[in-house]
């Protein structure tokens, strides 16, 4: 039957460290433990090292650090066989100026209300309603704190539906997904439409480009939470009064929500 042998060598200040391999462990001069909290500590060191040589060469003093494919971990919570990485963090106000341009790129112009809609909240709290007018508000904003929050998002009645249908600049491309059962399986020949309109794919684009740099997601959120209970104008952000089965009907509208986070995003 054929073997195999996990062989592992360090150089420290010149010197060779001794080798650790399975074949030690089966004969008892290492336990399985020992071999593993001697990788996870190389791999440390490691880190350590090519970091601090990047840096003296301009690279970021405080980038975000993904440990194991996830954020919010530290070096130490690194699987001995896992891996360490350093992402320099963005500049805010060209992220942010992107995610926005990302958005109105796609925004379908036939009437140019729907363009015309998206709107900026800054902590929920409605800041532009343009690009200049975020432009503008970005050039007044001297920094961000932690947890603070961007939301952009489409405030015309419709936006919701047409973010179903996949309606984008380029047209109409409509995407299902099965129902699950209890069990988590798919329930054959039922399925629902996903989004898949400006928004969704705004964010695909946000996250290509920016990736790690970053809390970034999706949501649906009902017009009721932010005063928004009527539909907006054809341009701007005012309202209109509704009549009949309309009055006082709740809207959904598509939304990207951007955490600004210490560890993170912004410089």
């Amino acid at each position: 039957m054929p073997t195999s042998a996990i062989e592992i060598s360090v150089t420290e200040n010149g010197k060779r460290k001794p080798e650790y391999t399975l074949e030690s462990d089966v004969s008892g001069n290492l336990t399985l433990k020992e071999l593993f909290k001697f990788t996870k500590n190389t791999l440390l060191a490691t880190a350590s090292t090519i970091l601090h040589e990047e840096q003296a060469k301009g690279f970021d003093k405080k980038p975000v650090v993904r440990v194991d494919n996830k954020y919010g971990r530290t070096e130490q919570d690194v699987n001995p066989l896992g891996q360490i990485e350093y992402i320099s963090r963005g500049n805010s106000k060209e992220m942010l100026l992107f995610c926005y341009d990302a958005i109105l790129q796609r925004s379908p112009r036939l009437t140019g209300r729907y363009h015309d809609n998206n709107i900026v909240l800054f902590n929920e709290r409605e800041v532009a309603s343009s690009r200049a007018g975020f432009e503008a508000w970005l050039s007044g904003q001297k920094s961000f704190k932690d947890k603070d929050k961007i939301r952009f998002v489409n405030i015309a009645p419709y936006a919701n539906k047409l973010e179903l249908d996949g309606t984008t600049s380029s047209g109409t491309s409509t995407k299902r997904r099965p129902i699950k059962d209890k069990k988590g399986r798919d329930r054959i020949g039922t399925l629902v439409r996903k989004p898949n309109g400006v928004y969704t794919l705004a964010l695909r684009a946000i996250r290509h480009k920016y990736k790690g740099n970053s809390l970034i997601k999706y949501e649906q959120i009902l017009g009721s939470q932010y005063g928004l209970s009527s539909p907006p104008r054809g341009s701007g952000i005012g309202r209109i009064r509704q009549r009949g089965r309309d009055k006082g009907r709740t809207y959904v509208y598509p939304s990207i929500l951007i955490y600004i986070i210490e560890s993170g995003l912004m410089q």
